[in-house]
């Protein structure tokens, strides 16, 4: 039979595990609006660069745009940081485990 002790204590982890899942989905959501505010910055002063430069009006030269920072490079600068979280939250995931491990025995 359950105690009501243990009912309890299965019922804080419970509530400790959701708390740290939403906790990471807001810090990875943060992480990606920061990436994506920081890209757009990045084009918009790209773009407000090449738009200050004038072009005599005799020559039309197609220019293609290219990015400040290259998608593929983009891309792993975006995967390090997300694998830099993942790892701190599986770290404090592991942490919380065995802090509530010794305390519950």
């Amino acid at each position: 039979m359950v105690t009501v002790e243990a009912f309890f204590e299965g019922l804080y982890v419970t509530i400790l595990g959701v708390t740290v899942v939403f906790a990471v989905l807001a810090i990875l959501a943060l992480a990606m609006y920061g990436i994506g505010y920081l890209e757009r910055v990045l084009v918009e002063r790209e773009k407000s660069a090449v738009e200050t430069v004038q072009k005599p009006k005799e020559e039309e030269v197609k220019v293609e745009e290219k990015p400040a920072i290259e998608p593929k490079k983009l891309a792993i600068i975006t995967a390090a940081i997300l694998v830099r979280v993942l790892y701190w939250v599986y770290a404090f995931k592991v942490f919380t485990l065995e802090f509530l491990a010794l305390g519950s025995s």
